[in-house]
């Protein structure tokens, strides 16, 4: 949807692409990095998550580092910004959704509703 409506997508493609590369990998990288630190391989807590095969999020490594830094706002936090990406990605959906069929309606492939057209 993005390469459709860019200006110059063959020269603005490739580098928005690869930096959306380099930053979801350095994030990743870095997050687990910072979790490796806070919570040992050894870690009472992460090894009785794995023995018990709990399911959910107490088992995750980010839960139980959470825990240990005793920051009692943080999983709030957490909670928030995944609740502002889930709303970014159905913004991102519904704009894709009404592009799509503004496109099929101008072609004559849908109801012109979305046209304007009579």
């Amino acid at each position: 949807m993005a390469a459709g409506e860019a200006e110059h997508p063959r020269r603005n493609m490739p580098s928005a692409f690869s930096s959306v590369f380099y930053r979801l990998t350095t994030f990743f990288v870095i997050g687990s990095l910072c979790i490796g630190i806070v919570v040992p391989y050894s870690d009472p807590d992460l090894l009785k998550a794995l023995s018990d095969a709990r399911p959910g999020a107490g088992s995750s490594p980010y839960v139980i580092a959470m825990e240990h830094l005793h920051i009692k706002v943080l999983p709030h936090i957490v909670n928030a910004l995944i609740l502002t990406a889930v709303f970014s990605a159905g913004n991102s959906y519904v704009y894709c959704a009404s592009r799509t069929l503004l496109g099929l309606a101008l072609e004559g492939k849908a109801p012109s509703v979305p046209t304007g057209l009579k």
